[in-house]
């Protein structure tokens, strides 16, 4: 059988390529050029990211390094690293340099490429050990965190998308209100993310049958969302657009009474997790647990409105602390809509 061998043409032809890649990658601007690619790939993760967090397609709004954008990003920082020091490394050897100067500059770009290597598997390594996540992340992912539930999607306000620096949510169970957001987000350009705490949590809080109203602050006025959503199953995430109006700020939350309430004991504070419940008579109206918020402690305890049989306008509250009763009371105005009341109650 006769054996095929290439042709001289073939060869040739073959040799001029590799010899226009070898000169084309001793250009500087070659290597340029994959830098600036980096800086398109380092855009392009960040376009990623700002999509899925705006259509609620992340479990929180943190970036970590497993991320897609944040994947696609650092392949874009590598790149451009590797540009740089390429085109550097080209500049500095392309002159004629004597064995001692050729030493010195191959010492200096060796060093380079060691440093930016060497920086950047620390920076992975950490992040890979840590689980860092860069952004606000809610100091936990909602979804994880102990039965906690998510809601995400899109908001409005006088049928513009909502900007707003605060986000809350209240539970609404059986007629009784909590104040159960995990944390109180920022709302850019309509979308939004919060984590809203379960009963096992927060008594009163998230449970089967349950509603969440959403609310917020713009301009110093307290506004609800327009509609509620049903309570999703612990620790998933649900999608959840409404509304806002300034000529109907209560929305689809009902008249309540709410106090921020600082409990002491012999002039110390309650702990943290202590259940803190409301009765008008023997009717429960409220039901809450001190909670640290911002290094203040104490519990928001939001009393329902006559929409819930005895809890009636104008009627004496009494607050049990842990199974203690509180020697002071408050009254059931139903004046604060949104804006609390302080309260000291103490027991002994």
């Amino acid at each position: 059988m006769a054996t095929e061998h290439p042709s001289p043409y073939d060869a040739a032809a073959g040799a001029r390529a590799e010899a226009r890649i070898a000169a084309t990658l001793a250009q500087p601007v070659a290597w340029l050029s994959l830098a600036v690619a980096g800086v398109l790939l380092v855009c392009v993760g960040a376009g990623i990211e700002a999509y899925r967090h705006g259509h609620g397609a992340a479990t929180d709004r943190a970036v970590s390094a497993s991320s897609p954008g944040a994947l696609v990003a650092l392949g874009g920082l590598a790149l451009v690293a590797a540009g740089l020091l390429a085109a550097l490394s080209i500049l500095l050897l392309q002159e004629e340099l004597s064995p001692s100067g050729a030493i010195r500059r191959g010492a200096a770009i060796l060093a380079a490429w060691t440093l930016v290597a060497g920086a950047g598997a620390g920076a992975l390594t950490y992040l890979a050990v840590a689980g860092t996540t860069i952004g606000d992340d809610g100091s936990a992912s909602p979804s994880a965190a102990g039965g906690a539930a998510v809601l995400h999607g899109r908001l409005t306000i006088d049928g513009r998308p909502l900007d707003a620096q605060f986000l809350g949510a209240r539970v609404i169970r059986d007629g009784l209100p909590a104040a159960c957001q995990q944390t109180i987000p920022a709302v850019p350009a309509g979308a939004y993310r919060i984590g809203v705490l379960s009963d096992a949590e927060a008594p009163g809080c998230g449970a089967a049958g349950a509603r969440i109203v959403l609310w917020t602050n713009v301009d110093g006025q307290t506004l609800f969302s327009r509609d509620s959503a049903p309570w999703p199953k612990p620790g998933g995430a649900a999608s959840f657009d409404s509304a806002f109006s300034t000529t109907d700020p209560k929305g689809a939350a009902r008249p309540a009474t709410e106090f921020f309430a600082r409990v002491t004991r012999a002039g110390v504070p309650v702990p943290a997790g202590t259940a803190v419940r409301a009765f008008i008579g023997d009717t429960l109206c409220a039901s809450s647990s001190i909670r640290t918020f911002d290094g203040d402690v104490g519990a928001i305890v939001i009393v329902a409105g006559p929409q819930r049989a005895g809890c009636a306008e104008g009627g004496r509250i009494t607050f049990d602390i842990g199974g203690t009763l509180a020697a002071e009371t408050a009254t059931n105005d139903l004046g604060s809509g949104g804006d609390e009341h302080n309260l000291d109650l103490t027991i002994r």
